[in-house]
């Protein structure tokens, strides 16, 4: 396995190697096959890259949202690359949604507070986890009531880096932590039977109710009351009410696009799609015009400072008059022609052939 890796490594060592010495003329070649090689890489390299820049950095891309969610898009959008923006929801969960955009950015309103309610009950398995997760913003307020038939812990986690880093360390990483609660055995039967769980946002971000139980499987309640903070929309440009397709056109200066999902009453998780529509022109000046220009500059250069090599170079033949000793005197490989014995009627005779009698002899009886 090493050993080809190596070999692939050394191949591709090579092609660079070889690219570099077409580039700077280190190879030998005429100038017209290196300007046409140039040209040919230069194609391939602003295809590449178009392609990549569309598909991967500024194509679909869909963010997870919870009932009266309210998030700032920005993944993927870009006011130079994107001329609009087309905003769906997908999946086999489908919600409603409000559409803003603002050509500032948005401000949160912590004057006015939304309020969710909403009831869940899970099971557990034993050395397993659920979690439900929220987009809150700065000041908003998260009231937990908790309830469970057997041991189980509840952690409030802020952050999809810390969430990642707390499974992958096997639920190790205190830091990780805002808050935790142990919940004991209760029968759920009364309101004193939940444990009572408040947090503050401090900070506008992802945060994760982690439910783990250690011990056995368990039956879970969680009454969820929470009062959100919101974005100030009232400046938006544009703005769409209570839909699940929408599409803004953008103008060549920073925008921000802010999606607020409608009240399902649900903590189930709904997918919200954005899809840029590509700027043409930009696309085409930055990796077609552009580029081009470079290139002529470049097959220009190389037409003045590279100089074609002899023939005798390309095609490997020894000129006779380089001076060396080796090629002194050197025996002709000359083919030459066999000549064979005459034939009996090309022989030129002064006198007639004998005749046959003459020729054999006399007969002895």
């Amino acid at each position: 396995m090493e050993d080809d890796c190596d070999d692939c490594c050394a191949s591709c060592c090579c092609v660079g190697c070889s690219v570099l010495g077409y580039a700077i003329c280190f190879k030998k070649m005429r100038r017209s096959i290196r300007i046409r090689l140039f040209m040919i890489y230069l194609n391939i390299l602003c295809l590449t890259f178009g392609i990549i820049t569309g598909a991967i950095f500024f194509g679909p891309y869909t963010t997870h949202f919870t009932s009266t969610d309210f998030r700032s898009i920005k993944d993927r959008l870009s006011f130079l690359f994107c001329e609009g923006v087309t905003i769906t929801s997908v999946g086999d969960l489908r919600s409603s949604f409000s559409a803003y955009i603002l050509d500032s950015e948005p401000m949160i309103n912590e004057t006015f507070l939304q309020s969710f309610t909403s009831e869940v009950t899970m099971y557990v398995h034993q050395e397993d986890y659920k979690y439900h997760s929220f987009y809150l913003l700065r000041g908003s307020v998260i009231n937990i009531g908790v309830c469970a038939d057997s041991f189980i812990q509840m952690n409030i986690i802020k952050g999809k880096h810390d969430l990642k880093e707390y499974i992958d360390n096997n639920f190790a990483c205190d830091s990780c932590i805002k808050k935790t609660i142990n919940v004991y055995q209760r029968k759920c039967l009364r309101t004193s039977d939940f444990v009572e769980v408040l947090y503050n946002v401090s900070e506008s971000d992802d945060y994760f109710i982690f439910y783990l139980s250690p011990l056995e499987d368990v039956w879970v309640t969680a009454k969820y009351h929470i009062n959100r903070t919101i974005y100030d929309v009232s400046t938006a440009r544009d703005a769409y009410s209570s839909v699940v397709q929408c599409e803004f056109t953008m103008d060549l200066k920073p925008q921000y696009v802010i999606v607020h999902l409608d009240d399902t009453g649900s903590m189930a998780q709904y997918n919200i799609m954005t899809d840029c529509k590509g700027r043409t022109w930009v696309y085409l000046s930055i990796f077609f015009v552009i580029p081009y220009l470079i290139g002529i500059f470049v097959c220009i250069l190389i037409y003045k400072c590279c100089k074609d090599p002899d023939t005798s170079e390309l095609t490997g033949e020894i000129s006779p008059s380089i001076n060396s000793p080796l090629i002194y005197n050197y025996p002709s490989y000359q083919s030459t022609e066999i000549i064979g014995p005459p034939k009996y009627e090309d022989i030129i005779r002064d006198e007639a052939p004998p005749s046959y009698s003459e020729a054999i002899g006399p007969i002895i009886n």
